[in-house]
C-alpha cells in the first residue's frame, strides 16, 4: 500500500514538471519574435475575404511568424478578429504585437493615407 502511494506521487510529480517544461517551452516561442535583431519592415496585405489559415500562412511565408499553429491559438485564445488592410510589420515583433497590429484597423496603411490627405 505505501509503495503503491510512492509511485502515485512520483507520476504526479513527473507529470506536474512536464506540464512546467512544456508550458515554459510554450510561453518563450510566444514571446520571442520570427528574427529579433532584424530592421526590416514589411507592408503585409490582408485580403477581403481571405481566412485567417491563409494569412497565417502569408505570415509563415514572410518569415514573419515561426509557428504558425501557436499563433492561431493565440488569436483564437485572444479572439481577436484579423482587419483586413495593409499594415507595417516586422520579423522582430512578437506573435502578440503582429496579433495587435492586424486586429486594429486604424493602423492599416490605407487608412493612415486616408486620414493624412
Amino acid at each position: 500500500m505505501l509503495a503503491g502511494i510512492r509511485v502515485l506521487m512520483l507520476l504526479v510529480t513527473i507529470g506536474s514538471l512536464l506540464v512546467v517544461g512544456i508550458s515554459t517551452v510554450i510561453l518563450n516561442e510566444l514571446r520571442r519574435p520570427a528574427a529579433l535583431h532584424s530592421v526590416e519592415v514589411v507592408a503585409f496585405s490582408v485580403q477581403p475575404g481571405q481566412s485567417t489559415r491563409d494569412v497565417v500562412a502569408e505570415l509563415k511565408r514572410a518569415q514573419l511568424i515561426r509557428h504558425p499553429m501557436l499563433f492561431e491559438l493565440l488569436l483564437q485564445q485572444r479572439a481577436t478578429p484579423i482587419r483586413r488592410g495593409t499594415f507595417r510589420l516586422s520579423p522582430a515583433m512578437t506573435m502578440g504585437e503582429i496579433i495587435a497590429v492586424l486586429s486594429d484597423s486604424a493602423l492599416s496603411l490605407e487608412r493612415s493615407r486616408h486620414d493624412l490627405g
